[in-house]
């Protein structure tokens, strides 16, 4: 998860914590992608806008990372204060798969997490 707002971020945490999800927080797009560097992810959701990288950089380098690889395709979900027809297609065009939007409840999570994440056997 990369957010830049700290109190947003402890908020995502405590969600992801609540519903049961191992995840890592990160501050910005590079972070993230340093994270992504060290460890394979089901699943990332990342702010759009942020400092030092924001989420629509970040999606490009994973997916360029990915085909460059060989890896599989991990869900991106972007997180989003706003989202006009030109945001969703930003995010699209940057490789992600799905949004959310701020403020973000417990249950929007939950669905997201659901379809997105591989479900256990």
């Amino acid at each position: 998860m990369a957010e830049d707002h700290s109190a947003y971020r402890a908020l995502l945490g405590w969600f992801l914590e609540k519903l049961g999800v191992g995840h890592e927080l990160v501050g910005h797009g590079g972070e993230g992608l340093a994270a992504i560097a060290r460890r394979r992810f089901d699943l990332v959701i990342s702010d759009c806008r942020m400092p030092v990288l924001d989420g629509y950089s970040m999606a490009r380098e994973i997916r360029r990372r990915e085909a460059v690889h060989n890896r599989p395709r991990v869900p991106i979900i972007a997180l989003t204060a706003k989202l006009s027809a030109d945001d969703a297609r930003r995010c699209l065009e940057a490789g992600m798969d799905a949004w959310l939007l701020k403020p973000l409840t417990l249950e929007q999570l939950r669905g997201v997490l659901e379809q997105w994440l591989p479900q256990p056997p």
